[in-house]
């Protein structure tokens, strides 16, 4: 299955200064209309394919969400 979202962890290097991480959600896959507006997902003609293609996303990015949680928590500079 293609996704279409992904987390970008910005973390301090070994030995950086402590600061805290960032995550940021980018675009893994898109396309583009002739007019150049970016698309993700197929063309849909259906309710049925509509509320497909709508809960993948939604599920995506809960997923999203909970990987992108993880990584600020296991990331943070220890308190002092």
């Amino acid at each position: 299955m293609a996704t279409y979202f992904m987390i970008e962890t910005y973390a301090p290097r070994k030995g950086g200064l402590p600061i805290n991480p960032e995550v940021q959600v980018s675009l893994k896959s898109w396309g583009e209309t002739p007019d150049g507006r970016v698309v993700i997902g197929a063309k849909l003609a259906t309710d049925e394919e509509v509320d497909y293609q709508i809960d993948r996303m939604i599920k995506e990015l809960e997923s999203l969400r909970h990987r992108a949680k993880t990584q600020l928590r296991v990331r943070r500079p220890p308190k002092k």
